[in-house]
């Protein structure tokens, strides 16, 4: 994906900078919360078992059947995943960071766990296109990396997303 520059006039003549059409307006870290310890996925404070999304299972709560918190998600659990970081930090007037950004960056249905042992590919890139409901097209893109958990014992996927 192309980056391009801001147009801008002389903002003693009154003009303000404006982005260029096509450009990307957004970059966004998605994944799941640094505090999120235990696989998670639907509304907050929300405990349960766990459900299938697809192949996987995705736990609803952040918390084990005991009532603890487990030290770290096991490997092959899918994680709750929301928008971390963004920037810029405002909306733009015409165009706002779409809401459902963690969904289309995690189409699977939350950040995947893997094994600190376990071999895993390179960083993958996928794009998306979100249609609003005036039929404005949004175009974006989602890098997943991968990050070693606080607890040291496993890895879990992060996007970078940038949305134009």
């Amino acid at each position: 994906m192309a980056f391009s520059v801001v147009a801008s006039g002389d903002v003693g003549a009154g003009m303000s900078q404006r982005p260029v059409e096509g450009a990307v307006r957004y970059f966004a870290v998605v994944g799941p919360p640094a505090a999120s310890a235990g696989a998670t996925s639907g509304s907050e404070g929300q405990t349960g078992a766990s459900t299938m999304v697809g192949d996987s299972a995705v736990a609803q709560a952040g918390t084990d059947s005991f009532g603890s918190t487990p030290a770290s998600p096991a490997p092959g659990t899918l994680l709750d995943i929301r928008v971390l970081q963004r920037y810029p930090s405002e909306d733009y007037e015409d165009l706002r960071l779409p809401p459902a950004l963690a969904s289309f960056c995690f189409p699977r249905g939350g950040a995947a766990v893997a094994d600190l042992n376990e071999d895993l590919a390179q960083p993958t890139l996928h794009g998306f296109v979100l249609t609003n409901e005036a039929g404005e097209r949004c175009y974006g893109a989602a890098l997943h990396l991968w990050e070693e958990h606080f607890s040291g014992k496993v890895r879990v996927q992060k996007a970078l997303a940038v949305v134009g």
